[in-house]
């Protein structure tokens, strides 16, 4: 399963992640939250917005000060550096791949291009954003389960997929 992936990094997300380093150096600096306040504006799709109020919404951006780790900006790095288009072919398992339609990290279109080059690949869109776990949990596990369910469990079955 790959969720919320990407191909490559493509020119807006390349700029996405050149701003995420400079707003954790200002937290680091200056004891702020930037960047957990960005998070949900980017990560969230309306569903978690219709379900929020103001006094939740900065108890989340408190709990996502507390966790966000400090490689993130390394990570963050090497994210600009990402092109997996010559190796997607090379995936044999079945795959699924959830993706958040309000997703805006990482855009739904460069989420579909990880399918496309994936042989046994299947894309599944929700009506959610980029944490669509948390924003529809019980959605997200569904598609998740229909995925496994249609899966061979033995052996034999899965011989005709060779």
């Amino acid at each position: 399963m790959l969720h919320a992936g990407w191909a490559h990094t493509d020119a807006r997300l390349d700029a996405e992640f050149r701003y995420w380093p400079e707003l954790l150096s200002a937290d680091a600096a200056h004891g702020t939250s930037l960047f957990a306040r960005m998070l949900p504006l980017m990560a969230f799709g309306p569903g978690y917005w219709a379900r929020t109020d103001a006094t939740a919404h900065e108890e989340l951006v408190g709990a996502l000060s507390g966790m966000i780790a400090p490689g993130t900006a390394r990570q963050t790095a090497a994210d600009r550096t990402v092109d997996l288009r010559p190796l997607l072919g090379r995936i044999t398992a079945p795959t699924l791949v959830p993706a958040g339609a309000h997703d805006r990290i990482i855009a739904p279109e460069q989420q579909q291009a990880l399918p496309t080059g994936i042989p046994k690949a299947r894309y599944a869109e929700i009506d959610a954003g980029h944490g669509a776990p948390a924003e529809d949990p019980a959605g997200f596990a569904a598609r998740i389960a229909a995925f496994l369910d249609e899966q061979p469990t033995t052996p034999a079955e899965s011989a005709g997929d060779r």
